[in-house]
């Protein structure tokens, strides 16, 4: 987003690869009171994402940034859908505390689109690889309902270098950045910071 408002930005990581546990993980966004929800027909509200939220860790986060915290998932959840190459869906899975204030059926856990990384070869080579096996999107899974999965699907996206669920918000992000004119160092622990004459 600050590429986007036209600053110069630099994204530094210390690893050789790129996505830390993002890439190897689950990558489902928890939003309350998200637009993608609200379209596809799941009722919630931002007090009751507050509600809720303060159940679960009213103990360790403030009200504010709990306030804060609602209210911006949100937002951010909208910035990604019109602005980057993040493709996201509403989960139908139920909050796992339904007996919690402010509880939802459905429509706060966002699942990723699955993401070619073939058809950007400068990030596959530089992605974390994928833990989560078959390569399947959180919302195919639910869909097949225990049922085994198409093995030419799977076949087909080994060869296209494809990636799911934290793989595909990683590398859809990545691309995004990429688009935004964002600079990417790899293997590059930051040690200090200086500031000098240009701005950097």
């Amino acid at each position: 987003r600050a590429a986007q408002a036209g600053l110069r930005v630099v994204v530094v990581e210390k690893a050789d690869k790129l996505g830390g546990t993002s890439a190897a993980g689950g990558g489902v966004i928890w939003a309350p009171a998200n637009h993608l929800a609200a379209t596809a027909g799941y009722q919630d509200s931002v007090q009751d994402g507050v509600e809720y939220l303060t159940a679960a860790a009213g103990d360790i986060m403030s009200d504010d940034d709990i306030a804060w915290y609602v209210r911006t998932s949100g937002a951010a959840i909208k910035f990604l859908d019109e602005h980057t190459r993040v493709k996201l869906s509403p989960l139908s899975r139920p909050d796992y505390h339904m007996e919690w204030p402010g509880a939802a059926a459905g429509g706060r856990s966002l699942d990723n689109a699955a993401f070619r990384a073939n058809d950007y070869p400068d990030i596959a080579d530089v992605m974390r690889q994928p833990t989560y096996f078959p390569l399947l999107t959180m919302v195919e899974r639910d869909d097949l309902n225990g049922r085994a999965p198409d093995p030419r699907l799977l076949s087909d996206r080994t060869a296209q270098g494809v990636r799911t669920m934290g793989g595909a918000l990683v590398g859809s992000l990545t691309a995004s950045a990429l688009d935004a004119g964002v600079h990417i160092a790899l293997a590059a622990p930051v040690t200090h910071l200086e500031r000098g004459t240009d701005g950097w």
